[in-house]
């Protein structure tokens, strides 16, 4: 009897430690791996679960999930099951600088994604952009995995390294889309071409509303000057700031194996749906917590967009202020031209002029003075050149002695 018991309770034993490992396969890592606010306040939050070799973990109930925002539990609105979140978005970012020729770096990356492309799912689209001085997007999104499959056999190694400037094209690129959005980032170098600097791609890749995914392949950056080896500080703070990872190899014939299991887990996810009880585009950060069993706790934190209040009401105040001066200033462009013509277009009035005379009361009674109009004759006497004038008759003109004649 006692044999019995102990057989049944060691097979009870075998068959609990059996559905343990099958069910977390050790201990789940929980990572929130994108936070979608296009539909807010409806928030839709990817989870990563992956088991401690890094691959994902499937069989986690959508019940089994718990959500907090800003510390109060939130009521799910939907949950999915492993690879039920909808079609990815993922876009490849591969280096094709000059080092990528050696050791065979450029042909395993082209390998590594095309292994990429043929694992993708019905709805899946990718889009492939290869760096070097300059950027070039190869294929933008598609579905086509036969177009992915010749681009990427397009790529030969040439020039430098503008990795920052290829990060920003690739954000460009998944901006107007919804949904599960990824990069893929693959270097073997240090950024040595771009126009963005390394803050400025940071900053970005925090605020993208995606996650970057980055790989290092052959040497490792010395720290001793240069610009050659694999910059693994830069690649881990853009996986960092975007919830995404770093993975490194020395060696280019596990890129392919790098590729593969990045695709399961980004494939595996699980999507969580809730609306934020702050309805407000207020700009203020705000944390969200995931948690499951057996599995620690996961952070991350979103901002809904908008300005924060404090931040409005400044501006507000300074736009008013701005908006009262400019109002003075034209209210006295308008009337000061009235006031001028007020005060000095007008004519004065005539002062009074005094005249100074021995009797002023003679002056008043004087009489006004007459006015003649002398006629002017119509015309000046024509005057006829080359006629002579009549002589004047002098027969009846008085002489001296007729004068004395008639005196007497």
């Amino acid at each position: 009897m006692k044999t019995r018991f102990y057989a049944l309770a060691l097979a009870l034993a075998l068959m609990l430690v059996t559905g343990l490992v099958a069910y977390g396969q050790g201990p789940i890592t929980l990572t929130v791996t994108q936070v979608d606010t296009s539909q807010f306040p409806k928030i839709e939050v990817y989870v990563s679960a992956t088991d401690a070799a890094g691959n994902p973990v499937r069989n986690l109930l959508p019940s089994a999930f718990q959500l907090q925002e800003n510390g109060q539990a939130m009521q799910l609105t939907a949950a999915t099951r492993a690879g039920e979140q909808g079609f990815v978005n993922t876009v490849l970012v591969i280096d094709r600088s000059g080092s990528m020729r050696l050791a065979g770096k450029m042909d395993g990356a082209k390998q590594a994604a095309t292994a990429f492309v043929e694992l993708m799912r019905p709805g899946d689209r990718t889009a492939l952009i290869q760096f070097d001085t300059a950027i070039d997007v190869l294929q933008p999104l598609t579905e086509d995995t036969a177009a992915l499959r010749a681009s990427i056999q397009k790529i030969v190694p040439r020039g430098n390294t503008a990795m920052y400037d290829a990060l920003a094209q690739a954000d460009t690129l998944l901006q107007p889309v919804t949904g599960r959005k990824a990069v893929i980032l693959l270097t073997d170098g240090m950024d040595n071409a771009s126009k963005l600097g390394r803050d400025a791609i940071l900053k970005q890749a925090g605020a993208s509303g995606l996650s970057i995914y980055t790989m290092g392949v052959g040497n490792k950056a010395t720290g001793k000057g240069g610009d050659d080896g694999v910059d693994e500080g830069v690649l881990q703070a853009l996986a960092s700031a975007s919830n995404g990872t770093y993975a490194y190899t020395p060696d280019a014939t596990h890129l392919r194996e790098l590729y593969q299991q990045l695709s399961a887990r980004i494939q595996n996810e699980y999507k969580l749906t809730y609306l934020s009880p702050n309805a407000l585009h207020d700009g203020v950060p705000r944390n969200i917590v995931v948690t499951a069993p057996s599995a620690a706790d996961t952070r991350v934190t979103y901002n809904p967009g908008g300005v924060i209040p404090e931040a409005a009401s400044q501006t507000a105040l300074a736009s008013w202020v701005f908006f009262a001066l400019a109002l003075a200033a034209l209210l006295a462009l308008l009337f000061t031209p009235a006031i001028l013509a007020r005060t000095r277009g007008q004519p004065s009035k005539p002062k009074s002029r005094v005249k100074l005379t021995d009797n002023p009361v003679a002056a008043k009674s004087a009489a006004p003075k007459l006015k003649v109009n002398a006629e002017v004759p119509a015309r000046a006497p024509q005057v006829q050149v080359g006629k002579k004038s009549p002589a004047p008759d002098v027969s009846h003109r008085p002489l001296p002695w007729d004068e004395e004649r008639n005196k007497h």
